[in-house]
């Protein structure tokens, strides 16, 4: 079944109500992430930059006075964030992949619960520090935490789709970066890519696993998943060893499209493949195709917060970002019942996003999004706004438009 667009271009569409600009070129185009960083009230965030002479990360956080650069040990324009709970405090840590870094990419994390000044760099502010030792592996396509042993502390999983041709997802402990604690691989004859993205679910049967995405690649094209992308699901309790599938072990065949990321929607057993132009909608045990929802002028992604009255899922299409609640079988994501929002003039809105929170405290969770060119991040409130509210309020004071240069 596929769920399609009604592009409606003249409809009206909400302005972002806050834009941070910090100076730096390329803002949040390869990663954007947001939570609670560093234990003081308000929204911190994290998001790639990149230029011809620098690359690294802008970190945002409620606790000091300046945004905070980051810059990458070398010049890359490929990294990945997602967070995750790695220590077992109240505050997350920012999980960073740098699939061209160095020999065959690398892999970080960043604790700043504590953090009081500008560290030196990217490496030098990373608790925990792996590279791969394997030429070209692109180690750090994605990456995650799982709790493989329950009361322990968990391990960092980072994938390498093109180690060894066929791709490897590793597990790490904290105790040790010098080698990987497990690792999985697929038996396969032709040409694979195993981790072009991971997700964690919570199983009610199972308990935590490991979502894969694998993509069989032409070798005379170099295209992959044209129509044959697969998922897999491994168990959480397997992250030491080596753990070695079989080509017949994928719970789920025929998807399209390089997933961007998987993403754990909310419900039990519901996963989206979250590929540009095309959505997956996997739900059941096994999982099985519920549908797809095509969007248009996607290079964007794909994010879903909760509210008291169920889920809301945000999609970039046709350089806006659309809200859409409940559920998403047969739902045309530019309908005219969906509320977006739109920049001005031609630049497209929502190439990453991240969920802010109710930063406005107004009862309905706030989203941060990238646009295509530019160098800001723009907060999309999440409920309506009267006509008498032109601005935002809350106990972490009022928005204000930051044009300065990062220090």
């Amino acid at each position: 079944m596929v769920f399609s667009v009604l592009f409606l271009g003249a409809l009206h569409a909400a302005e972002p109500t806050v834009v941070w600009t910090p100076g730096v070129p390329n803002l949040g185009h390869q990663g954007l992430v947001s939570g609670e960083f560093d234990g003081h009230e308000g929204v911190d965030w994290a998001a790639s930059y990149h230029s011809e002479a620098s690359s690294g990360l802008v970190v945002h956080l409620s606790g000091t006075e300046s945004d905070w650069v980051l810059s990458t040990p070398e010049l890359t324009q490929e990294i990945r964030l997602r967070t995750g709970n790695w220590d077992g405090d109240p505050e997350l840590e920012i999980l960073v992949g740098l699939p061209n870094h160095g020999l065959g990419g690398a892999a970080g994390i960043l604790d700043l619960s504590e953090a009081q000044e500008l560290p030196e760099g990217l490496q030098e502010a990373s608790t925990y520090w792996v590279e791969s030792a394997e030429s070209e592996a692109h180690f750090g396509a994605d990456l995650t935490v799982l709790d493989c042993v329950e009361g322990g502390q968990p391990e960092l999983i980072v994938s390498a789709p093109f180690s060894r041709m066929n791709g490897t997802v590793y597990s790490y402990s904290a105790e040790s970066s010098e080698s990987p604690k497990g690792e999985w691989t697929v038996k396969w004859e032709s040409s694979h890519r195993f981790g072009y993205a991971l997700e964690v679910v919570d199983s009610p049967a199972s308990g935590l696993e490991l979502m894969v995405a694998s993509c069989e690649v032409n070798p005379d094209t170099e295209e992959a998943c044209v129509s044959d992308g697969q998922l897999w699901r491994v168990s959480g309790e397997a992250c030491e060893g080596i753990v070695s599938l079989s080509a017949t072990d994928a719970e789920v065949g025929g998807l399209q499209g390089v997933p961007t990321v998987l993403r754990a929607l909310v419900g039990e057993s519901t996963v989206m493949w979250s590929a540009p132009l095309i959505k997956t909608v996997l739900e059941g045990d096994p999982l099985g195709a519920l549908g797809q929802l095509e969007t248009f002028g996607d290079e964007g992604d794909f994010l879903q917060t909760q509210e008291e009255g169920g889920a809301q899922s945000w999609f970039s299409s046709s350089g806006r970002v659309w809200k859409i609640g409940g559920s998403l079988q047969g739902v045309e994501v530019e309908s005219p019942s969906h509320r977006s929002f739109e920049l001005e003039g031609q630049e497209a809105l929502g190439l990453r996003l991240a969920d802010a929170g109710d930063w406005d405290s107004d009862g309905c969770p706030d989203v941060l999004s990238s646009s295509l060119a530019g160098d800001s991040l723009w907060l999309l409130s999440g409920c309506e706004a009267s006509p008498e509210d032109t601005g935002l309020s809350g106990d972490t004071g009022s928005p204000q438009e930051d044009t300065g240069d990062a220090e």
